[in-house]
């Protein structure tokens, strides 16, 4: 069970995609990589991230798949990955420590 939304699993899907508690982490994240893969002219690849399915996604963000484009791409999905994780680590951290707080005061 998630301890920062009551979701019933907690996994790494749910952590990097899924938990509401993250979900303006995961507008960022989408907004910051939308704009550099386009602005770099990767239309391409955003658009077949965006259409793919999580465990894609996941492939993607920590580094599992050679990029199917070019290192330019390889290199801003790391970049923004990278960010991703560190962000939403940190904020876990916070949420976690929040959720002890709770149940010690209960």
């Amino acid at each position: 069970m998630c301890k920062a939304c009551s979701h019933d699993i907690d996994n790494t899907t749910h952590f990097l995609f899924a938990c509401p508690k993250s979900r303006e982490i995961y507008n960022e994240f989408n907004l910051s990589l939308e704009q550099d893969l386009i602005s770099d002219g990767f239309d391409v690849a955003w658009y077949d991230f965006t259409a793919m399915p999580l465990h894609g996604k996941l492939m993607y963000i920590i580094g599992e798949l050679d990029n199917a484009y070019n290192s330019d791409v390889g290199k801003i999905f790391d970049v923004h990955s990278k960010k991703l994780l560190v962000k939403l680590w940190q904020h876990r951290q916070v949420l976690m420590h929040e959720a002890l707080l709770i149940d010690h005061s209960l």
